[in-house]
Formats: structure tokens, sequence, C-alpha cells
């Protein structure tokens, strides 16, 4: 014959194994529904990631960029009669391309703009062209598009036609109205094919 305590430990432990026995039984279905979730979680990532590859092969197929060069100006100042030579090399495929100029200048640059002469001679053709730009380094307030010391800005020049193995020589020089100007590090030039 049982007592009464042990009848009433033997309900307890009894209790205690089907609880545990129901936690190794949930357990599992909870450990199921989160793999799935994160597996979708990771096939959205995947889906995801696959079209952004895709876009940008696209974009890079689209435009390519051939040629991308920064030459430096002096520190003591650029003068009115400093000019900036570019060669570009012969290009291997005929078709459109862009010409830009890039500017990077510093915050001490006292103006909002830069006005640049740039004349460019596509050889062996002697084509030549030359353009005047105006280029806006700093907005009406006097804001920079970021807080840092140098800014970059890349300027639409020119759209010309290439035939393979056609190269282009480019001078650069500025047309502002003092002599000598303070402020900008460097003048760039790139062509991409469009």
């Amino acid at each position: 014959i049982m007592s009464i305590s042990q009848v009433v430990i033997s309900t307890a432990s009894t209790a205690l194994r089907r609880k545990r026995k129901r936690k190794t039984i949930v357990l599992p279905a909870i450990t199921r529904r989160k793999a799935t979730v994160i597996t979708m979680q990771n096939k959205l990532l995947l889906k995801t990631l696959f079209s952004a590859l895709i876009l940008l092969s696209l974009c890079a197929c689209e435009r390519q960029k051939c040629y991308s060069h920064y030459e430096h100006v002096d520190h003591d100042g650029w003068e009115r009669g400093d000019t900036i030579f570019f060669k570009i090399p012969p290009v291997k495929e005929a078709g459109v391309y862009q010409i830009a100029v890039g500017v990077r200048s510093q915050l001490s640059y006292p103006y909002q703009t830069l006005v640049l002469n740039v004349h460019n001679t596509i050889l062996p053709k002697t084509d030549s062209r030359r353009h005047s730009i105006t280029c806006q380094i700093y907005d009406e307030t006097g804001e920079t598009d970021n807080g840092i010391a140098y800014t970059q800005h890349e300027f639409p020049l020119d759209t010309i036609s290439l035939s393979q193995n056609d190269s282009i020589h480019i001078a650069v020089t500025h047309l502002m109205q003092q002599w000598q100007i303070h402020g900008i590090s460097d003048i760039g030039i790139s062509l991409t094919r469009r």
C-alpha cells in the first residue's frame, strides 16, 4: 500500500515527465518554423543579389570608361598661362565617346565656379575643337556636396565619334578673371564609350 505522500510524489514526477516530453515535442516544431523563415529570407536575399548583379552587368556593358587621369595643379596657384596636357592613347574600338572634365578642389577655393578652356585635337584626323566650360564647385550658399576638405566633381564636356586607333590630345587652361587662382588641386579628363 502506498502512502499519500508517495502518491503525490509519483504524480508530480509523472507530470514533470509529461512536461519534459511536451517540450521535446514542441521544440523541434519551433526550430522547423525558424529554419523555414530563415530559408525564405535567404532565398529572397539571393534573388535580390542576383537581380542587382544582372542590373550592374547590363549597366557595365552599356558604358565603358576607357580613360581617366588627373594632373596635379601647382600648390603655389594655377596661373592663366599654365596649361595642363592630357594624351589619351588610341582607342581600340570605333564608336561614340563622352569626354568629361574632372575638378578636385579644396575648401579654400574662393569662388563658386571655375571657368575652363578645353582644346581637344583628334589624331590622326587633326580635327580640333575648343570648349569653354563653367564648372559649378559650390552652390549659392557656398556649400559643397560633402563636408570634407577636398571635393571632386565631373562635368560632361563633349560627345565625339572616334574611329579605331584615334587618339586625343587635350589642353586645359583656366579663364578666371584672376591671373592666379588657389584651391584647385587637380584637373582630370575621362573618356567613356557610350
